[in-house]
């Protein structure tokens, strides 16, 4: 009975094998390749006859991982620059996740509020700027370099957003945590 189940397994190996390998993997600019060999040896004997049978059953599976390169983002955000006085390095369009948008030039915000740099505010390698209009109301534009962690001072949260980008927080107060409303740069 023994030598049926063994005969089975046997013969449905190569089929499983064969089910196995048709899979194919997706190409990558880049693959490492592992080969796992296993080898399995069974013998039996008998006291009763001189005869010996011996089974060799050689296994080998390949198995195929990608690796991925991403490419990173040109980040172009000078803090210096804009504590100066000159916007270029953010000029253009910024939008955050909700749909709201920002426009900047050389000079600062367009439209009809003005930009203010508030030195005071400005750490750990962010800039803060106030954003008002004549009547005086206005909110707070933290711009955040890429590599930059932004701290959360009101509620405790962590920077949720794309690190690795420069990008921009707006308001009176601002979570860092809720990764849809930082301002990252669509042109």
């Amino acid at each position: 009975m023994k030598k049926v189940y063994k005969g089975i397994v046997l013969c449905s190996l190569p089929v499983l094998l064969v089910a196995c390998a048709g899979k194919k993997e997706s190409e990558t600019k880049k693959q490492t390749e592992t080969k796992v060999t296993r080898t399995t040896t069974s013998q039996t004997s008998s006291t009763t006859t001189t005869m010996t049978s011996q089974t060799e059953t050689t296994v080998t599976t390949e198995v195929t991982t990608a690796e991925t390169t991403s490419v990173p983002v040109q980040n172009t955000m000078n803090v210096e620059q804009v504590l100066a006085g000159d916007f270029s390095s953010v000029a253009g369009t910024w939008q955050n996740e909700y749909g709201m948008t920002m426009f900047f030039d050389q000079q600062g915000v367009v439209g009809a509020l003005r930009t203010q740099v508030d030195i005071e505010n400005s750490r750990e390698g962010m800039l803060v700027i106030q954003v008002k209009e004549q009547s005086g109301l206005g909110f707070a534009i933290s711009f955040i370099p890429g590599g930059v962690i932004a701290p959360d001072d009101n509620y405790g949260g962590v920077d949720s957003s794309d690190t690795s980008r420069d990008r921009m927080v707006a308001g009176h107060q601002y979570h860092v945590s809720d990764p849809r409303g930082f301002f990252y740069k669509i042109d």
